[in-house]
């Protein structure tokens, strides 16, 4: 709760702005994201290009972690973190090989509480995904849910200009 309300521009409109690196947000929280995925027997991989942005690395690094989290705790086996630049956006990626999420659910995962129902969901509070929304939107990002690259699995991009 505390991480939305921090990500929340209503209850919290002064956020800082700094020149960034999604890599090297990305590269400040891989120990952690490779502990907890060792423990729920997911393998992770990264491939960071340099993707500048202007905007608050605590929060987007909230994001990343966020992002993460759902990758691994939802019955992926693999997960890919990745960061480019194209063109004028900066890009951060994350795809797993998991189970999916249908296409009926994914404008509804981002909205507070919501949970896509499954057997294997080790837990959550349905927060994760409203906080990526919500750090997202105070960022001038945008996000997109797709299958991923072998059509199992979901790739989420963050493209923040």
């Amino acid at each position: 709760m505390l991480s939305l309300a921090a990500a929340d521009p209503v209850s919290n409109p002064v956020s800082r702005s700094e020149h960034a690196d999604l890599a090297e947000i990305v590269k400040g929280h891989a120990d952690a994201w490779v502990r907890t995925a060792a423990a729920r027997h997911v393998d992770l991989e990264f491939d960071l290009a340099p993707a500048p942005i202007e905007g608050d690395p605590v929060l987007v690094g909230e994001l990343a972690a966020n992002l993460v989290d759902n990758a691994t705790r939802y019955g992926a086996k693999y997960v890919m973190i990745g960061t480019r630049r194209t063109g004028v956006r900066s890009i951060l990626e994350v795809v797993d090989n998991g189970p999916g999420i249908p296409a009926g659910e994914r404008e509804r995962i981002f909205e507070r509480f919501h949970r896509v129902d499954r057997n294997d969901a080790g837990g959550g509070s349905g927060l994760g995904l409203a906080i990526v929304r919500e750090i997202a939107q105070r960022h001038g990002a945008t996000i997109s849910v797709d299958d991923g690259p072998t059509g199992r699995g979901v790739r989420i991009s963050v493209s923040f200009s």
